[in-house]
C-alpha cells in the first residue's frame, strides 16, 4: 500500500524549495504527498511548479504563517484546520514544517521540522531572547517540538540552538537540506547572494556595504519586502534581481563562480 504524507509548506522563504524538492523525491520513491500551503497563496509560477511534480498535489489551507498568527488563540484554529485537512486526505504521517502548529489533535503521527523560529532568530540577531510579546510563539514551538513523534533540524548547530532555546530534554534528529546537483556551465564573473533581503538575520547589509570594494558586480535575488510590508529593503534596485523561479535558478546556478547563499546565522554547521 502506498504511504501517504501530508506536509505543510509556505510560499515565503526556503521552506517552499525544501518541501517541493523533498516531495518530488519522496513521490519518485512511491510515496503520495499532499502539500498543505499556509500563509499567502502560491504564485502562478509556484502553482505551475507544484503541478509539474508527479505524485504530488497541494491545497491552500487559508491558515496564517505561525509567526503572523498574533497569539496562541489564533494558532489553535490554524492547527485544527491543518489536522482536519490531513485527516480528510487520510494521511499516514503529517510533517509540519512550522513546529508551532505541531501540537496535539492530529490523527496520524507527526514530524516537526524546524527551519527557523522567532526565538532562535532573535538570539542570533540581537543576542538576547525574544521580547515577552513573543512568549506565545515560544510556548507553541516548544510544545510542538516536544509533542511530535520526531523533531528534526537541518543542522547540528541549529539543533543545539533549539535545545538551548526551548529547554528540550531529548536531541533533535539532524537531516541536512540538499538539492539535486546541476550540470556545470561556463562561469560568469559576478557575486551572487540569495535570501530574504528584508530579514536582518541574513545580514545582507554587510554584503551591501562591501559591494563597492568588490571588483565583480554583486547581484541579489530574493524578496525585498517582508510579507504585508510595502517598503522594500534599502538596497539599490539595480542590484536586486527579484524573486526567482526554480527555472531561473537552474539556469543561473551553473554560472556561479562565487555565491553567498545566506541562511540565518543560527542554521550553519
Amino acid at each position: 500500500m502506498t504511504a501517504r504524507l501530508f506536509m505543510t509548506t509556505d510560499t515565503v522563504g526556503g521552506v517552499w524549495r525544501y518541501s517541493t524538492t523533498l516531495a518530488a523525491l519522496l513521490a519518485r520513491g512511491g510515496t503520495s504527498v499532499r502539500l498543505g500551503i499556509i500563509g499567502n497563496p502560491p504564485s502562478a509560477d509556484q502553482c505551475a511548479e507544484a503541478a509539474a511534480i508527479v505524485g504530488v498535489d497541494w491545497a491552500h489551507l487559508g491558515v496564517p504563517l505561525d509567526w503572523q498568527a498574533g497569539g496562541a488563540d489564533a494558532l489553535a484554529p490554524g492547527r485544527r484546520a491543518i489536522a482536519k485537512a490531513a485527516a480528510a486526505w487520510r494521511s499516514d504521517v503529517v510533517q509540519l514544517n512550522q513546529p508551532a502548529y505541531a501540537g496535539g489533535g492530529y490523527a496520524a503521527p507527526t514530524i516537526a521540522v524546524a527551519h527557523s523560529c522567532v526565538e532562535t532568530w532573535w538570539r542570533a540577531t540581537h543576542g538576547v531572547s525574544a521580547p515577552p510579546t513573543w512568549a506565545w510563539h515560544r510556548d507553541a514551538v516548544r510544545a510542538g517540538l516536544r509533542s511530535a513523534e520526531a523533531a528534526v533540524a537541518p543542522s547540528a548547530a541549529f539543533a543545539a540552538a533549539l535545545r538551548e532555546a526551548y529547554r528540550l530534554e531529548t536531541p533533535l534528529d539532524v537531516v541536512h537540506n540538499g538539492s539535486p546537483k546541476r550540470a556545470d556551465g561556463e562561469k560568469a564573473r559576478f557575486v551572487f547572494a540569495a535570501g530574504r533581503l528584508w530579514d536582518d538575520g541574513k545580514n545582507f547589509a554587510v554584503l551591501d556595504e562591501a559591494a563597492p570594494l568588490i571588483r565583480w558586480p554583486v547581484r541579489l535575488a530574493g524578496a525585498a519586502a517582508a510579507p504585508g510590508v510595502a517598503d522594500p529593503y534599502g538596497i539599490p534596485a539595480s542590484n536586486v534581481a527579484g524573486t526567482w523561479t526554480q527555472e531561473e535558478w537552474q539556469r543561473c546556478s551553473p554560472r556561479l563562480r562565487s555565491s553567498c547563499r545566506r541562511r540565518s546565522m543560527n542554521r550553519t554547521d
